[in-house]
């Protein structure tokens, strides 16, 4: 029977150890990346920049642009809805 994997992390000075939830070798190797990924400045920027640009396209989704409809259209328009009536 295999043990459960935990993670050794070396920062700033001091050690700590974490649990990796797994007895897979796999699987612990997956939750290391995962918290050197969490460490890495590149990539924390790279996530900053991705989630500003989430945000922004989130905000421009919101805006409603309105076009002036040229007046042939609007008068062809409505003399169509008056005849209806």
């Amino acid at each position: 029977m295999e043990a459960l994997k935990c993670l050794c992390i070396y920062e700033a000075g001091k050690v700590t150890y974490k649990s990796a939830r797994t007895r897979s070798w796999e699987q612990a190797e997956h939750a290391a990346q995962d918290e050197r990924d969490a460490r890495d400045p590149v990539k924390i920027r790279l996530r900053e920049i991705a989630d500003r640009e989430a945000a922004k396209k989130k905000e421009d989704a919101k805006k409603i642009t309105f076009f002036p409809a040229e007046s042939g259209f609007s008068t062809a328009l409505l003399s169509k809805i008056e005849r209806t009536e």
